[in-house]
């Protein structure tokens, strides 16, 4: 049981974790946050949840922010939405921070997501 549950964390983080999903390469505690509100509003509990999660809405929270899976993060989605620090100019800036303080200083300046605790989807979470 325990091989398994090891495999899983490798392709994730503490953040990943908590909501789910496999990690990002660079911290999104904002999309973290949302992924964690709306996988308690975007679900297949019976009733409302269910209703909701089976509309056009609910398609357009899963395109935009994935699907979770918290028997295996790195089954779950992350969705288009990934943060700035993980696309476009924010994730090559932040890449090469920390590409030339690792050069010049000998370590990171800045987290990685797999670095960082996940304190703050973890209690938006709870148990998943």
């Amino acid at each position: 049981v325990a091989l398994p549950t090891g495999l899983a964390s490798a392709d994730s983080s503490a953040s990943g974790n908590a909501v789910g999903r496999p990690a990002f390469d660079n911290p999104a505690p904002g999309v973290r946050a949302a992924q964690a509100v709306g996988d308690k509003v975007f679900n297949q509990t019976p009733g409302v949840n269910k209703t909701l999660d089976d509309s056009p809405l609910g398609e357009v929270y899963h395109t935009n922010f994935g699907t979770a899976n918290y028997a295996d993060p790195s089954k779950g989605t992350n969705g288009v939405v990934q943060g700035e620090l993980n696309v476009n100019a924010g994730k090559y800036y932040y890449n090469q921070t920390q590409k030339y303080s690792n050069q010049y200083l000998g370590n990171k300046i800045l987290p990685d997501e797999k670095d960082l605790p996940g304190t703050l989807p973890k209690a938006i979470a709870g148990d998943g």
